[in-house]
């Protein structure tokens, strides 16, 4: 064997370990990955597999109590599994199983279960999204103030069942994000607003009736944001949220005819015409400039879990990820 010939003996062996190097960190990497992405969130199999029910749960709170008191931020897309529902022996979880657990809505299977709140009205949230490059128009549904009305035979779980469908066949999660138009009778600052709790004040009831009345419509408006189970896309959204997110008072503005979840506050000009007047609704926030009558404008989307266990909709699960 010359010396050419040798040269080529040796770079061929070395090409092949190199290769055999790369195939085993690769495999070994993939080996750390599996727990991970073997794991599937929302999964109702265990429930099929065991015949067993959600229990009802330790207290009578709700995710919503919990975001409002500040207490828990819950990670639905990586730990809203079967096993954290059903709850373990000896297992202190956020769902189920510890004394301070929110499950009244989780274990009655209520289609929203609050997750956050934003400073960005619901077609602004799907600008802001499609801007960062993860989100194209197919990855939401918009409903205008012109389909979004709450009344006495309308709530907001109807609109957005009706949007998804019940034949729906979606990966999840899926989120809602929803804002609403207040009318707020005479407001005069923020004060006005947030001290009354509702999306509804009326002073003068021989003019504007009440808000109660079987005739009004509450105006909204909401985007649900299909994620389709892609890494990429779930990720950018939590993201965006942790970025934006806000407890401000004007997120728990109480749906219409519903005082046990908030409907955020939405800007509307000329949202309604009671009375036989114009109204616009306008959203005050905190003046942080301090100047004396002067209040920003802003809008606030509450964003909810559309829950996979509600029966009227079809979401299946979805692989959990390591963030």
């Amino acid at each position: 064997m010359d010396y050419n010939e040798l040269i080529l003996l040796l770079l061929l062996i070395i090409t092949l370990l190199i290769l055999i190097f790369h195939y085993y960190i690769n495999v070994y990497e993939k080996s750390l990955t599996e727990p991970f992405t073997n794991v599937m969130v929302a999964d109702k199999s265990c429930l099929i597999t065991n015949n067993q029910q959600f229990p009802v749960g330790k207290t009578l709170l709700t995710t919503y109590n919990a975001l409002k008191k500040q207490i828990y931020e819950l990670n639905y897309h990586s730990d809203y599994t079967c096993k954290s529902r059903l709850g373990d022996n000896g297992v202190d979880n956020i769902f189920y199983s510890s004394d301070n657990s929110y499950t009244s809505d989780i274990s009655s299977n209520k289609l929203l279960l609050a997750y956050n709140c934003a400073k960005y009205s619901p077609s602004d949230i799907k600008n802001k999204l499609i801007e960062t490059g993860k989100f194209s128009n197919n990855d939401f549904s918009i409903i205008g103030e012109d389909k979004c009305l709450i009344n006495d035979n309308k709530t907001i779980e109807n609109i957005i069942i009706e949007e998804l469908g019940s034949n729906n066949n979606y990966i999840g999660p899926i989120y809602a994000c929803i804002a609403q138009a207040p009318f707020l009778e005479g407001q005069k600052a923020r004060g006005d607003i947030i001290s009354h709790g509702t999306s509804c004040y009326i002073k003068n009831n021989n003019k504007y009736g009440y808000c109660n009345d079987s005739d009004k419509k509450f105006k909204c408006n909401i985007l649900l944001i299909k994620t389709n189970g892609i890494h990429s896309k779930i990720k950018g959204f939590i993201d965006f949220v942790k970025k934006n997110k806000s407890n401000d008072k004007l997120c728990h503005l109480f749906c219409h005819k519903n005082n046990n979840l908030g409907c955020g506050c939405l800007n509307l000009e000329n949202s309604y015409n009671f009375g036989g007047e114009n109204y616009s609704s306008i959203c005050l926030s905190p003046d942080e400039s301090n100047k004396p009558g002067v209040a920003p404008i802003i809008n606030y989307s509450m964003i909810y879990f559309i829950n996979p266990y509600n029966i009227n909709v079809n979401i299946k699960p979805w692989y959990k990820y390591d963030y």
